[in-house]
């Protein structure tokens, strides 16, 4: 919870500075700490550090148990680092520019598919406890993310004219609901910890 507010601060202030900047123009370095959207600014950096404390807490309880469900949470910690890595360096956005929205689009859904289906597999395979939650908040995430991405390039497209205003109100709503769908993968994972070792001791 403590988490969520400090999350909606920031992507609130940074969304007051875009606004504002963009209006009467101000120090580069503020706007490029606190812009949403920016590689290196503090909205990023929080979504970032959020999937890296995924990765921390899965590995941690990979480390704890042994054979199948340590590999399965293995596969946790790796997905984590892996959307961390993509979030740090904008790697959506980057296969954007370069290859255009559609193909982005598919190759997204193609390697999330893989990645949730093998976890699928692999939590039946060994009756993982706890699995079940943290697939689906992983699903949650990619339809979120892919979702809200998909919606402010509708939303752009049907207006004559994409304003200060609008633009950073969509920027503010994809970016903070990305942030609120990896807190949520966050608490599904540190609550299936409890039921993952708790499974393993009994």
């Amino acid at each position: 919870m403590a988490l969520a507010v400090l999350g909606g601060l920031i992507f609130a202030l940074s969304s007051i500075v875009q606004y504002r900047c963009g209006r009467r123009g101000c120090d580069v370095g503020l706007k490029g700490l606190l812009d949403v959207e920016a590689v290196g600014g503090l909205p990023r950096l929080f979504t970032t550090a959020v999937f890296v404390a995924v990765a921390v807490v899965a590995v941690s309880i990979a480390r704890r148990l042994v054979e199948g469900p340590r590999i399965w949470w293995a596969g946790v910690g790796v997905a984590g680092g892996l959307l961390a890595v993509a979030k740090v360096v904008s790697a959506h956005s980057a296969f954007e520019s370069s290859d255009g929205r559609a193909l982005t689009l598919l190759v997204s859904l193609l390697l999330s598919g893989v990645g949730i289906g093998l976890l699928t597999v692999g939590a039946r395979r060994w009756d993982v406890p706890g699995a079940r939650a943290v697939i689906l908040a992983l699903a949650l995430y990619t339809v979120v993310s892919l979702g809200l991405d998909g919606l402010t390039a509708v939303a752009q497209a049907v207006q004559d004219y994409s304003g200060l205003r609008s633009r950073t109100a969509l920027a503010f709503v994809e970016e903070f609901g990305e942030a609120l769908a990896a807190l949520t993968l966050l608490a599904t994972v540190r609550w299936a910890r409890l039921r993952g070792l708790a499974g393993h001791q009994s």
